[in-house]
């Protein structure tokens, strides 16, 4: 999400249950985050609206996951790997 959106999770005190569920989902598989003050999210080119990014970031998106190409995402490995 924008950067702006990121701030206002800290406004209404949603940044706890925020990395609470972050690490809930560690606990589970991999994780790839996107969601922290990165090149992407400061960036209003990057979005079509603060929740949803641009087709270019998704296509950049895939590359990291799909490819293994380097972007900005935050990479979590589990402790419960397959």
């Amino acid at each position: 999400t924008h950067i702006d959106f990121q701030n206002s999770l800290e406004k209404y005190n949603i940044d706890k249950p925020k990395q609470k569920f972050l690490e809930d989902l560690k606990s589970l598989s991999e994780l790839y985050d996107y969601n922290y003050p990165n090149e992407i999210t400061i960036d209003d080119e990057c979005f079509r609206d603060p929740l949803h990014f641009s087709h270019d970031v998704a296509i950049r998106i895939r590359e990291e996951l799909i490819e293994g190409k380097p972007f900005v995402a935050i990479h979590s490995v589990s402790a419960i790997t397959p």
